[in-house]
């Protein structure tokens, strides 16, 4: 298989077969989470920082409690540390700690849809509500 033929769809269906990422890039880490498994982000450019400091993945890994997840390395030296933690993982605990994470991003998901549907179609969700859904 030739990764760089893939299509974005299929891109994104290859992180259902990993058991950890090692990337630099936020939306694979992105896709690693939304299939419950552990990531580790590197941000080794600093120009990928916002002025004050900030950056996406590292963000990311924060909401999900996996803030040692995130490692800076601009060097090789730096970077081996990453390959170190990679040995100490619990990868059933991470895991669990996503998913659990996953459960809340999905219940707030679908307050905010809800919320959404009173303001654009209140007569559907008063249908819904009296279970006669037709449509």
């Amino acid at each position: 298989m030739n990764l760089m033929s893939l299509s974005p769809f299929e891109w994104g269906a290859l992180f259902k077969y990993i058991d950890l990422t090692v990337t630099e890039r936020f939306h694979d880490s992105v896709f690693t989470l939304r299939n419950g498994k552990p990531v580790l982000a590197v941000d080794w450019d600093s120009s990928r920082f916002s002025s004050d400091g900030f950056s996406k993945t590292q963000d990311l890994l924060r909401l999900y409690g996996l803030e040692e997840n995130h490692f800076i390395a601009t060097n090789l030296a730096e970077a081996t540390v990453v390959m170190e933690h990679v040995k100490s993982i619990d990868f059933e605990k991470q895991k669990n700690v996503i998913c659990e994470h996953n459960k809340e991003i999905y219940s707030e998901y679908e307050k905010i849809m809800n919320n959404i549907m009173l303001v654009i179609a209140p007569e559907k969700v008063a249908k819904l509500r009296l279970g006669g859904v037709n449509g």
